[in-house]
């Protein structure tokens, strides 16, 4: 899955705190929130680089370290 974006799974560096080297993307995304009663429950946002280990994304939203989308 992670060749659809340009990533691989491979291990990051040793000057990488991170376990699984990071991939810059450009995608589009949707994040809806998994309590849904939160509004708003589906936000638009940016993927910005992809790993093995997860995503970051760029969202315009009031989203926490944390919260479950």
């Amino acid at each position: 899955d992670l060749a659809r974006f340009g990533a691989r799974q491979a291990q990051a560096g040793p000057d990488d705190q991170r376990l699984w080297e990071r991939f810059p993307c450009k995608a589009q995304a949707f994040l809806q929130r998994t309590r849904p009663h939160e509004s708003p429950a589906v936000r638009a946002a940016v993927v910005r680089d992809i790993s093995a280990g997860g995503i970051a994304v760029e969202a315009d939203s009031d989203l926490h370290v944390g919260d479950l989308v």
